[in-house]
């Protein structure tokens, strides 16, 4: 699993969104739409969906130090 590429074709809509990307979910091998936004300095929204964006869910990434 080392190496794969989990998020791709993201588009950058401000200082902090990105959106129109893709996300694979690497436990079952689908690609899903996605955006993302640095809601702080070490804490990333990652929200993946299925067409509507209402329909999907969200996680929040955070910064190893």
């Amino acid at each position: 699993m080392e190496g794969i590429e989990i998020l791709w074709d993201l588009k950058k809509v401000s200082d902090k969104e990105y959106e129109d990307g893709k996300i694979l979910n690497p436990k079952n091998g689908k690609e899903y739409d996605c955006f993302i936004s640095l809601v702080e300095p070490n804490k990333l929204k990652v929200r993946g969906y299925m067409g509507v964006s209402m329909f999907g869910k969200t996680q929040y990434w955070y910064r190893v130090n």
